[in-house]
């Protein structure tokens, strides 16, 4: 019985670009790079900021000791133009911003910029606003012999952050940042007693111009950590892409069973052969000759395939092709 089997392919809908895996790639190495920053950031710029608090109290406080010793010797001898001379010199290697000699009533007896001591007319106390002689002179009215470094509003110097920046920073970053600069003052003792302060200013220029760098610096890392996270998921989601409709392809070429839907018996379409000698044909056959080759013999026999059975070089195998409405 001769059959010919109609078999129906499933329309394969090709998949497109894998938006899941690149997003989830890309949003991933963002967060990672986002913390990284942070890090950076966060910590190198608080160890950052010690380091210069560290190195403006170790110098300022050396110097404040040297210049008490001067104002002492200047002090008895009423002559004070070396102590000006050393005040122009450090501020002129930009390592101070101000530097002056006042005694406990407010009298200036020394300062760097002449002019500022002719607006004062001889003392600190005409500016009370400028100058907080409270904690100026606090080291003379304490009888210290201690130098005191302490965060001082320097009005020469603005924060230069706006305000929700400025308080991000102060809460989470440095909670000196609204102070504009710091104060080394120490008593100058004559004969034992304290008579004044030699009192030097220092702006945080440092401070901000670190803090800017350090936000510059983590800007443009955040920029190109983005950018390469965007360049690597793109490329990886590209790569399964092209792989996925490769595999795809391959299937549909090798016929593979998810390509084909289930053939029902309807779908069978029997095919009888020639009428026999006998009526209708008694069995409906298929029939196989095998050639022989040039170089086999011949003798060997051919095969004959019946309904039921299947014979070949003189053996008989039963029921090798079952077909439907046929005695077993």
């Amino acid at each position: 019985m001769n059959t010919n089997m109609t078999m129906g392919r499933k329309p394969v809908k090709g998949k497109g670009f894998p938006a899941g895996i690149f997003f989830f790639l890309f949003f991933t190495e963002v967060l990672l790079s986002v913390a990284g920053t942070a890090v950076y950031f966060y910590y190198g710029g608080r160890s950052g900021i010690s380091e210069i608090e560290r190195y403006t109290r170790s110098y300022s406080v050396t110097m404040a000791e040297a210049f008490a010793r001067v104002a002492e010797m200047g002090y008895r001898n009423r002559k004070h133009a070396r102590l000006s001379a050393l005040f122009h010199e450090k501020i002129g290697e930009n390592v101070i911003d101000e530097a002056f000699f006042v005694l406990k009533d407010g009298k200036l007896v020394a300062h760097y910029s002449t002019d500022v001591e002719k607006k004062m007319k001889g003392s600190l106390a005409n500016d009370e606003f400028a100058y907080n002689l409270d904690l100026i002179l606090q080291p003379a009215r304490k009888g210290s012999s201690e130098t005191q470094f302490t965060d001082y509003n320097y009005m020469s110097l603005q924060v230069p952050f706006r305000e929700p920046v400025r308080k991000a920073l102060k809460d989470y970053f440095y909670k000196g940042i609204e102070s504009t600069g710091w104060l080394a003052s120490r008593a100058v003792f004559i004969d034992k007693k304290p008579v004044g302060t030699v009192s030097l200013i220092i702006g945080k220029k440092r401070v901000y111009e670190f803090i800017w760098r350090r936000i510059r610096i983590s800007g443009a890392a955040m920029t190109v950590s983005v950018s390469a996270a965007f360049i690597i998921s793109l490329v990886i989601s590209l790569v399964v892409f092209v792989r996925t409709r490769s595999a795809q392809k391959s299937a549909l070429l090798c016929g593979s069973p998810e390509d084909f839907y289930p053939v029902e018996p309807s779908d069978i379409i029997p095919f009888n052969g020639p009428e026999t000698a006998q009526g209708h044909g008694a069995q409906d056959a298929i029939t196989i000759e095998l050639t022989t080759d040039a170089g086999r013999s011949a003798a060997r026999p051919a095969a004959a395939v019946t309904a039921g059975e299947f014979k070949i070089a003189g053996r008989e195998i039963k029921n090798a092709i079952p077909v439907k409405g046929v005695d077993q």
